[in-house]
């Protein structure tokens, strides 16, 4: 038996822990791992690229290590990927002729909601088994309380907002930090509840600038000179227009949400305002021991479900506790901000402004 192991999508901190805990785990019952380099890109072609991973590999270094050692990919659906003419192919039928060539009777993904719902499809189609590790900074997942990456994030984005705090105050200004947040946003929630934002603006709560208004104006009689707003990338204009441009590659990005702010509010509150964004140290960082726990654990459950064999489910957690779920109540979905939640009502009890009232 041999399992197969990729990781697809934006990368982020604790993927070599879920790698290593996967690879650990098969060897134990005699199962051999083989690592797919650069997610779904190591399957095409005539010649798959991979890599047979040895359990005495996974050191305390490796393990911690940011990133994916794998490499990986969150450009191009194989379904519908660039020729480099103009046009498209379909390449699934080389991901599938690849995986049977390999001889991997399971293939486990590693990635989010949009690269499950491309991996459960060519799966499908190829008669493959499948089983889903859910990753992503943003924590957009359905069906599972945490995925691997996003704590490490929330740690990453709390450090940079919480280094603004002495300049904003030394120098009277509004500091506004841009985080990722690709359609939700649980990242710009938490980092800027941990730390002690003034406004958190999600794509789940309209805004307006009026009450950031009324909130700046409130800072300012409390006697304070200085203000912290954290936005994610994902939150519309005022019209309810996306902020999004176009990377060097031709991919369509989110960002410049911040800038708009800047230019608006400055309008409005006669103030310095300053815009900043942690960037791809949100993904680049080193992982927590939370989400390196996490890892270990959804790792030793994907084995296990390989040893019944089980497949077309992914790993998840509810309650505190590690489960597993059908890939296809997941696939496709993600999963925004409760704004009724906890989180939310959380960050509200301390008058922390939404921007919304």
């Amino acid at each position: 038996m041999k399992i197969g192991i990729l990781t697809s999508g934006g990368d982020c901190a604790g993927l070599n822990a879920a790698i290593g805990a996967v690879t650990i785990a098969a060897a134990r019952h005699g199962i051999e791992t083989l690592g797919i380099r650069r997610g779904t890109v190591g399957l095409m072609g005539d010649e798959p690229d991979y890599e047979v991973l040895r359990p005495e590999s996974f050191t305390h270094d490796l393990m911690h290590k940011p990133s994916t050692f794998l490499g990986t990919t969150n450009k191009g659906n194989p379904f519908q990927y660039p020729d480099g003419e103009g046009a498209f192919d379909d390449r699934s039928e080389e991901i599938i002729r690849n995986i049977q060539k390999l001889g991997i009777s399971t293939l486990i993904g590693i990635g989010g909601d949009g690269s499950l719902e491309i991996l459960h499809e060519i799966t499908q189609k190829g008669g493959i088994n499948l089983i889903w590790i859910p990753k992503t900074i943003d924590n957009d997942v359905d069906q599972t309380e945490f995925a691997i990456g996003f704590y490490s994030a929330v740690r990453t984005a709390t450090r940079f907002i919480n280094n603004l705090h002495a300049t904003a105050q030394t120098h009277d200004v509004i500091m506004i930090t841009e985080v990722m947040g690709r359609d939700a946003g649980h990242l710009a929630l938490h980092s800027g509840l941990a730390g002690t934002a003034d406004v958190i603006l999600i794509p789940e709560i309209p805004y307006n600038l009026e009450s950031i208004k009324a909130k700046y104006e409130a800072i300012k009689a409390s006697g304070r000179n200085y203000a912290q707003i954290v936005v994610s990338e994902a939150v519309k204009d005022l019209e309810g227009n996306k902020i999004q441009r176009k990377s060097a590659s031709g991919k369509v990005v989110y960002g410049g949400i911040g800038e708009y702010l800047k230019e608006k509010l400055g309008e409005v509150l006669q103030a310095e305002i300053r815009v900043q964004s942690p960037g791809h140290t949100l993904r680049g960082c080193s992982p927590t021991a939370q989400d390196v726990m996490l890892a270990l654990q959804f790792g030793q459950k994907a084995v296990e479900l390989v040893l019944k064999g089980q497949t077309g489910r992914m790993v998840a957690m509810k309650d505190g506790d590690i489960i597993d779920i059908d890939v296809r109540e997941v696939a496709g979905k993600s999963c925004q901000v409760d704004v009724e939640g906890d989180m939310v009502h959380t960050a509200r009890a301390p008058n922390i402004s939404f921007g919304d009232e």
